[in-house]
């Protein structure tokens, strides 16, 4: 009598299998190819060319879809010979783990890295089957010619291209990935996309052979180094950037020179004898004696700041004195007032000097308040 039983509550469930005893198989009949048998011991095998492939785990079974399952003998089991090398699997799309934790996509009996995190989110919420290395190796790896027209090949560095009529094309955006609605992408590496013709490439470089090559390269020249660059007539003629000591920059290519009497030759530049320097707290400047540039020399200091020994230094003042445009002034200081003499005083807490007020009158005056201010009067 035959049964349907539910086994294995998984991850990946595990479809209806209908489960025969021997007695309820034809003896006369070998148990055909795409069948699955069990042991006493519980382990499960697919026959495939009449050989015995072991099925690692409940997750894997489930691969399959409906089965058909024949509790046999060990006798039986043992009449088979071990198969290594088994395209196991039915369904359009399934994911494998393998021991190691690497990813593959399985799909139409092929198997892809999947080797970004990224990449695996794409497909959205999926079912992770932990297989063997056996069950891994035994399908094959997705190749070139598996490729369609309209699959999108991304390569490591994150650059997209689309496969169009045997080519490949460079997009060179969002807006024009989004453009192209939902495609199949693959990860490769740049061997593979080498083997196609590209026929865009991106900016900034073009296709040289079957490679997109960048439009500019540095090349050598006599007594320096230079670059080229790329046009429709094809590469340039090295043109100088740099040159060595004793030569200068002079029509592409690097000549010896000499320079004015206000300029010296460095690194094949002729440059002022004078340049501006940066000094701490303060500007400065640096001239060149010939053979090296000298020590930055202090032209100003900022406020608060005074040159000492090539530097500026910070003003310290005593206490009956106060920093005012960098030097240390007097707090009360001798003012001109009517009739008399005066002083004024600094203010710390206003920052400011106070009204002149008169400190003395002449013969004939007298000191009196006037709006908070002493006069002579």
């Amino acid at each position: 009598m035959k049964r349907i039983i539910s086994i294995f509550t998984l991850a990946i469930a595990v479809s209806a299998i209908i489960v025969l005893s021997a007695a309820e198989t034809n003896a006369a009949t070998k148990y055909a190819d795409g069948v699955f048998i069990r042991a006493a011991s519980g382990k499960i095998y697919l026959i495939k060319e009449q050989k015995k492939f072991y099925i690692s785990s409940p997750a894997e079974l489930g691969l399959y879809g409906k089965i058909k399952l024949y509790n046999v003998s060990d006798g039986v089991i043992d009449s088979f010979a071990n198969y290594t090398s088994s395209i196991v699997g039915n369904n359009a799309r399934s994911f494998l783990k393998s021991p190691d934790g690497k990813i593959y996509l399985v799909e139409n009996q092929k198997k892809r890295h999947i080797t970004t995190l990224t990449e695996l989110k794409s497909f959205g919420f999926i079912k992770l089957v932990n297989a063997t290395y056996e069950t891994i190796n035994a399908y094959p790896d997705l190749t070139q010619s598996d490729y369609t027209d309209g699959s999108l090949l991304r390569l490591d560095s994150g650059k997209i291209y689309l496969l169009d009529n045997g080519n490949v094309r460079y997009i060179s955006s969002i807006a024009e990935l989004k453009q192209l609605g939902l495609k199949k992408m693959y990860n490769v590496t740049l061997d593979v996309l080498n083997k196609y013709q590209v026929s865009v490439c991106d900016s900034a470089t073009h296709r040289e052979g079957n490679v997109c090559v960048a439009d500019s390269k540095p090349c050598s020249v006599g007594n320096g180094a230079g670059y080229q660059n790329w046009s429709s007539d094809g590469w340039s003629n090295c043109v100088a950037s740099t040159c060595n000591s004793g030569y200068q920059v002079k029509d592409g290519l690097c000549a010896a020179s000499t320079c004015d009497s206000d300029k010296h030759l460095e690194n094949g530049i002729c440059k002022d004898n004078y340049e501006v320097c940066i000094i701490s707290n303060g500007t400065g400047h640096r001239i060149w004696d010939f053979i090296n540039w000298t020590g930055c020399e202090v032209d100003s200091c900022n406020s608060g700041y005074y040159e000492k020994n090539f530097s500026c230094v910070p003003n310290v003042c005593s206490s009956d004195q106060h920093l005012e445009n960098g030097v240390c002034v007097i707090d009360v200081t001798p003012c001109t007032v009517a009739n008399g003499y005066g002083v004024k005083s600094w203010s710390d807490t206003a920052n400011q000097w106070s009204s002149c007020n008169a400190s003395s009158c002449f013969s004939g005056y007298n000191q009196v308040q006037q709006n908070g201010v002493w006069v002579c009067r």
